[in-house]
């Protein structure tokens, strides 16, 4: 009985420990040159946890030692880029740089807008979106606040490489509502419609009174990984694991403001063509004025107790379990490109 726990413990912790690798291995599958023998060896841990033996545990940490050591290849470089920018996490700062490279590096980039637009799309329109990506020439950049689509289910015979930036879930948080109450230096935001009282009010005071503005985010962040799913608009867990299925299997890349430089340094490595050069772009003067022009204004440091409040008690919480899953990806991506 007492060996019959043990096996079972013992699986336990190897599915568990198994479904972190697989994250590392569903990048490194498409980055390096040994995909039959990281084969070989996945099929020798379902094997032997299957079997439910003492071997499962060995077994993982053997395909764990072989991952760590294995080097990244150059892969095909994506000609289509779909870079479908999350609100409030450096989106504009990124687009500027976009247009930069585009020029810099010879692609074409294109980012519209449409006053009143909203981030999902009707089937019709995500068809219609594929087929006007496939109809431009390549090197090609998309930019725009939408939804993740799925192209593959529209269309088998385009692919393009999706790419993202993403920041700590409060500090976008506290982004968004003083954005909303005060806008920017370049005029953009400021524009919520507010009693004199509820727009000064900081994000403790609002949390204080639960104002349902803060006590319920906007659900914001996760759909535009999860996609046009009826699924993605509820604040619940199955949201964020399709959200982290579609990084995993879609994304290119996703990186965050707090690592910017890093993100930067990992895009160069994935996409030279389009991103070659973008740290250096970064250093000059008109970018540090367009990082000052898109800064909020008016924000209030939140105290360290409504902080912790948030992210306990409203959906930020979800955001977080997305966030720190974004941050180990990218921190695995950074170590086997060695950038740093």
């Amino acid at each position: 009985m007492v060996v019959l726990r043990r096996r079972q413990l013992n699986l336990i912790r190897g599915c568990v420990f198994l479904f972190g690798l697989l994250g590392m291995l569903a990048f490194l599958y498409y980055f390096t040159e040994d995909t039959k023998e990281i084969q070989r060896k996945l099929e020798n841990v379902l094997r032997d946890i299957n079997e439910d033996t003492d071997n499962a545990m060995e077994a993982i940490k053997e395909l764990e030692d072989h991952l760590e050591d294995l080097e990244i290849r150059p892969m095909p470089e994506a000609q289509f880029v779909v870079y479908n920018r999350v609100p409030k996490c450096a989106s504009m700062s990124m687009t500027t740089l976009s247009y930069k490279l585009g020029g810099k590096n010879n692609f074409k980039v294109e980012s519209p807008y449409e006053p009143g637009e909203k981030p999902e799309k009707t089937i019709t329109e995500q068809r219609e979106f594929v087929d006007f990506l496939q109809n431009q020439e390549p090197p090609y950049m998309y930019i725009r606040h939408q939804y993740y689509i799925d192209f593959s289910e529209l269309n088998e015979d385009f692919s393009a490489a999706y790419i993202n930036m993403i920041r700590d879930p409060i500090d976008r948080f506290e982004s968004f509502y003083y954005f909303s109450r005060f806008g920017n230096e370049k005029g953009g935001g400021g524009n919520a419609r507010l009693s004199d009282e509820q727009r000064n009010e900081s994000v403790d005071e609002c949390v204080a009174k639960r104002r349902r503005e803060c006590t319920q985010p906007v659900w914001q962040v996760v759909p535009y990984f999860c996609g046009m799913d009826a699924e993605c608009n509820n604040r619940h867990i199955r949201a964020v694991q399709i959200a982290k299925e579609h990084i995993e299997e879609n994304y290119l890349f996703v990186g965050t403001l707090e690592e910017m430089n890093l993100s930067l340094g990992i895009l160069e490595k994935l996409l030279p063509s389009f991103f070659g050069g973008a740290r250096e772009l970064t250093g000059t003067d008109e970018s540090q004025n367009m990082k000052t022009q898109t800064k909020t204004l008016n924000k209030k440091k939140t105290s360290s107790e409504t902080r912790e409040w948030l992210k306990e008690n409203t959906s930020l919480k979800l955001e977080y379990e997305l966030y720190d899953f974004v941050v180990k990806r990218l921190h695995r991506a950074a170590k086997k490109l060695k950038v740093s």
